[in-house]
C-alpha cells in the first residue's frame, strides 16, 4: 500500500495542536514551555510537513551551485528556480575567484 517516512526533527519533540484561546482557531506545534530553539524546531519539522505532503513538494529544491548544500523551498512564478539565492547564480556564473599568490596580498588587504 503506502510508504511511511519519518522526519527528521533535530530532536524536536511536538504535538501540534489546534487552538481556540483567542476565539480564532490556529495552531500551536510546542508546548508552551517549551524553549524557543525547541519552538523554532518544531514549527520547522511542521512547516516541512506541509509543504511535503499538503502543497507542491516539487517546489523543494537543491541548489545547482557545486558547493551549496542547503535546500530551499522555490517560490517563483514558474516553478523552475534552481539557485538557492541570487548570489549562488551569480557565484556558479562567475566561477571561483583567483587565489593570491603566497606572500602576495590582494589589493583590498591594503590599509
Amino acid at each position: 500500500m503506502g510508504r511511511e517516512e519519518r522526519l527528521d526533527t533535530g530532536g524536536a519533540t511536538s504535538s501540534p495542536r489546534i487552538s481556540l484561546h483567542d476565539g480564532r482557531p490556529h495552531l500551536h506545534c510546542s508546548a508552551a514551555d517549551a524553549d524557543p530553539a525547541a519552538h523554532v524546531r518544531a514549527v520547522t519539522a511542521a512547516g516541512l510537513a506541509y509543504v511535503i505532503c499538503s502543497a507542491d513538494a516539487e517546489r523543494l529544491g537543491r541548489c545547482t551551485r557545486r558547493d551549496c548544500a542547503p535546500a530551499f523551498v522555490d517560490t517563483s512564478r514558474n516553478g523552475r528556480r534552481a539557485y538557492r539565492s541570487v548570489r549562488c547564480a551569480n557565484n556558479d556564473a562567475v566561477g571561483p575567484s583567483p587565489r593570491p599568490a603566497p606572500g602576495k596580498r590582494d589589493a583590498d588587504d591594503r590599509t
